[in-house]
């Protein structure tokens, strides 16, 4: 009777043994990988060197000029004073030049969510700008003529940028009092210079600046307040609480009269929310023409949606129909409100 087991380990085929990786013999001048080779040196063109500047600001905007023709940019590093307090040498390097900061984390720290990039790579190129103290002109000297990387596009550099938006600021400035999206002035850039290394984050930082020049340390509705007078297109009134803080704000465009006087029958009233930074709700009153269309009679706004705050809108509405010697309106439309 034959046997049922399995046969036993000696019957069965020897496993087999994979071979090992044949030793490579040892180099010792091999030479480095390629992640262990220092990187190439560049030596770009300078600007001529015995070319005097009233101003380091001067000298500064010349070099970076100059360089924008071959890729690339500088920046100022430290600088040195006399005994009396005169700046006398501003040390220069390549907008790549700065160290790479590297904060060392605590021991157990959990690790940084947040992954910054730079584009430092430490750059050894070097010169300085220095104040001849008898002629009071600035002239450069060099120290290190070589880069550790090849020339970039002028997009890739902040500080070309920015010399860039300075010559074209009261243009785009212009556009944006107009009231024209970023999309809109970036595409009128480009068509007027295809060069043009302007990105769209240069003119939000751009429409930043003017902002906060414009509210020059006021908050947004105190400069509102303050300026609505300045401009005199406007009819506004606002009320304030026990706490000075502002209830109520109607305003009125001078140019919504014309249209007003001739469409002073029928209004229509609705809040909208999440206009503003304060929550407030926004009140639209708007009037129709004969035709259908709609305009604007003004907006408010107002702390919330009750029978007060209506109140004082209507007597400002009202107050505004006296003004213009129009009768109330016939009918005003609601949602319920």
């Amino acid at each position: 009777m034959a046997s049922s087991q399995p046969n036993s380990p000696s019957d069965s085929e020897p496993e087999a043994i994979p071979e090992s990786p044949p030793t490579l013999p040892s180099l010792p001048d091999a030479p480095p990988s390629l992640h262990d080779a220092p990187p190439s040196l560049h030596t770009f063109p300078l600007p001529p060197l015995d070319q005097y500047y009233d101003t380091p600001e001067q000298g500064m905007a010349a070099i970076n000029a100059f360089g924008a023709l071959h890729g690339y940019a500088v920046t100022s590093l430290r600088s040195k004073k006399t005994k009396r307090g005169v700046k006398k040498v501003i040390y220069i390097c390549c907008d790549r030049g700065r160290p790479v900061s590297t904060r060392a984390r605590p021991e157990g720290a959990p690790e940084r969510k947040r992954q910054t990039t730079t584009l430092s790579n430490n750059c050894p190129f070097a010169m300085a700008i220095r104040l001849n103290l008898e002629t009071g002109k600035w002239s450069f000297t060099v120290e290190d003529t070589s880069h550790n990387h090849t020339p970039s596009p002028l997009s890739t550099h902040p500080i070309q940028r920015s010399l860039e938006l300075s010559t074209v600021s009261d243009g785009i400035q212009k556009q944006l009092e107009q009231g024209l999206p970023t999309r809109q002035i970036l595409h009128a850039l480009r068509k007027d210079n295809p060069e043009t290394c302007l990105n769209a984050q240069d003119i939000y930082n751009f429409r930043h600046k003017l902002h906060a020049e414009f509210l020059a340390g006021r908050t947004p509705l105190q400069a509102l307040l303050i300026e609505l007078p300045k401009d005199g297109e406007w009819i506004f009134k606002y009320e304030v609480d026990d706490e000075n803080h502002v209830t109520a704000l109607f305003c009125m465009h001078k140019t919504s009269i014309a249209l007003l006087k001739t469409n002073s029958w029928v209004i229509s009233m609705d809040c909208t929310y999440k206009t503003n930074r304060y929550g407030l709700p926004m009140l639209d009153i708007v009037g129709f023409t004969a035709t259908g269309s709609t305009f604007y009679v003004g907006f408010a706004f107002i702390k919330d949606e009750k029978d007060d705050s209506y109140e004082v809108i209507l007597s400002c509405l009202v107050e505004a129909y006296e003004a213009l010697g129009l009768q109330a309106p016939r009918t005003i439309l609601t949602d319920k409100e």
